[in-house]
């Protein structure tokens, strides 16, 4: 196929038009790894009308068309093509971009037309405006970022006008998409690697999906290199621009070049790239251009700054009446030795993803077990600051909405933190990432979590079942199942938590009953 748009052709000579809201992103060869991979991408309002049948026939039918590749990987994603959208998208370029043309462009000169098949942007101007604009770049520059976008045909152009009228709401329109992109401002330093930066960078809190062609700017950290199973050699670091952070990827295409050697831990740059979205449910910048800057902060607009202060908040335990938990929980009169005269508090975490080091807290629950006894919570909402992603929100089920108006991880951890004191934490799967959010977000807040002893009910469950010779997977839902124990509203901290805490007496039990070694399961 030479083209997306003789791709699309290819699909609707088998399906007809059934399939015509569906346009063709991108579709990406790596020769190396004997791989295609094609990227379809829909309006919002259309995803549903895709099922999975559907996705597993377009699949086959790529697959069949290419059999010369060993692996082809096929994705859908959401994305808009209206014309209204479309005004949007160009506006917010123009305020990034090119701000002093809000005088000489808007809605009463800007003519756009959607087709199936193409999308026309026309710009009514003067001649020596349409001479500027085809000079300093502005027309190809929107024609790379709608092609980028829509995969279609894309046309810009000017037509001449005698005059044009000079928009008197200009400067109050120009300001707000402004605001809308949260634009930084950076002194250029020396070239790391890649072409020109033609880009300003923008929030790293600012961006919600996959995008092409971004620009980012902030702080390194975690700066290290290693070489993938497949051999390439490549660098990764995060950067922080101190509205939220962002894992970052630099792959080398020479085994004897390596470009960002040069970098480290607390440096600045700029770099741009594309943003796609990894397997743990973030999103990943794979950087194509780096240079050093030095950042201007005061640029930087924290949310927490345009955030409408909330009534102060107090994080207030609730006490659990459950009148039947020895009977629940199987116990003697006695409570196992792990739980005798001691307090554990067992938490979970809902977050905007799954990556420990950029994820942001969204849902924070507790359960104190006194003594063996399920004795108080706490739980509550968080506000992270940035948007959910949606990937996130389909497990948790926790949108922008709901947290809206709930309090700042700022405000609610060193309550947590207090209300703690003194016991030991748990959590399911808590050494591989609860514990390690902790860790990250309670830096930010210059909270240490290194004098809590840390127990983890999965990995007391795996010494459980390797010691008895139980099979089945270690999962929560499955956990809970096999012993028992109810678990509803799955992926929701306090019902998650409560949960957790019965599975933690549990399997105290059996660490008596079975002589289970304690040194896999506490640190």
């Amino acid at each position: 196929m030479e083209s997306s748009c003789e791709f699309l052709k290819f699909i609707r000579s088998v399906y007809g038009d059934r399939f015509d809201f569906l346009r063709v992103r991108s579709v990406t060869v790596d020769i190396a790894a004997d791989s295609l991979s094609v990227e379809f991408v829909m309006p919002y309002e259309n995803f549903n009308d895709l099922s999975d049948d559907d996705k597993r026939g377009i699949e086959a039918l790529v697959k069949s068309s290419f059999p010369e590749f060993g692996k082809v990987v096929v994705l859908f994603r959401k994305n808009f093509f209206s014309k209204e959208a479309i005004e949007q998208m160009i506006r917010k370029f123009i305020g990034e971009n090119y701000a002093a043309m809000f005088t000489v462009i808007g809605a009463d000169n800007t003519r756009i037309d959607v087709t199936n098949d193409k999308v026309e942007v026309v710009f009514c101007v003067t001649d020596a405006t349409a001479r500027l604009l085809e000079a300093n770049g502005f027309l190809s520059g929107i024609t790379d970022m709608l092609a980028s976008n829509y995969s279609q045909n894309v046309s810009v152009k000017t037509e001449i006008a005698d005059s044009i009228t000079i928009n008197d709401n200009a400067q109050e329109e120009m300001s707000s998409f402004v605001v809308d992109n949260k634009i930084i401002s950076y002194k250029l330093g020396l070239r790391v690697c890649g072409g020109e930066i033609k880009r300003q960078p923008k929030y790293i809190s600012s961006f919600k999906q996959s995008e092409k062609f971004v620009c980012l700017a902030g702080k390194i950290s975690e700066f290290s290199s290693a070489t993938s199973k497949k051999g390439k050699f490549f660098y990764s670091f995060t950067l922080d621009d101190t509205t939220a952070k962002m894992k970052c990827l630099y792959f080398c295409r020479s085994q004897d070049k390596r470009p960002l050697d040069v970098l480290k831990d607390g440096d600045t740059i700029v770099a741009s790239g594309d943003l796609e979205e990894d397997t743990r449910g973030g999103l990943t910048f794979f950087v194509r251009t780096v240079w050093y800057c030095t950042i201007d902060y005061d640029s930087i607009v924290l949310k927490t700054e345009q955030r409408q202060p909330h009534p102060h908040f107090e994080l207030i335990p609730k006490r659990v009446e459950i009148p039947t938990q020895q009977n629940l929980f199987e116990m003697e009169e006695k409570p196992a030795s792990l739980l005798e005269n001691r307090t554990y508090v067992v938490l979970d975490l809902e977050t905007t993803s799954l990556d420990v080091t950029t994820c942001r807290i969204v849902e924070i629950s507790g359960v104190k077990v006194v003594n063996g006894e399920i004795a108080s919570y706490v739980s509550t909402l968080v506000d992270p600051g940035i948007h959910i992603p949606e990937s996130a929100s389909e497990v948790n089920h926790i949108t922008d909405d709901l947290v809206a108006g709930a309090p700042y991880i700022d405000d609610v951890l060193p309550q947590f933190v207090k209300w703690a004191e003194g016991s030991a934490l748990v959590a399911h799967n808590g050494f591989f990432y609860d514990f390690d959010v902790l860790r990250y977000r309670g830096a930010e807040l210059g909270i240490s979590f290194d004098g809590f002893r840390k127990l983890d009910t999965l990995a007391m469950a795996a010494q459980w079942k390797m010691t008895c010779g139980v099979k089945g997977n270690l999962k929560l839902g499955t956990l809970c199942k096999d012993l028992g124990i109810e678990l509803v509203n799955a992926h929701r901290a306090l019902d998650d938590t409560l949960a957790t805490a019965k599975l933690f007496i549990k399997l105290c039990g059996f660490v008596d009953r079975y002589r289970l070694a304690t040194d896999r399961f506490v640190k």
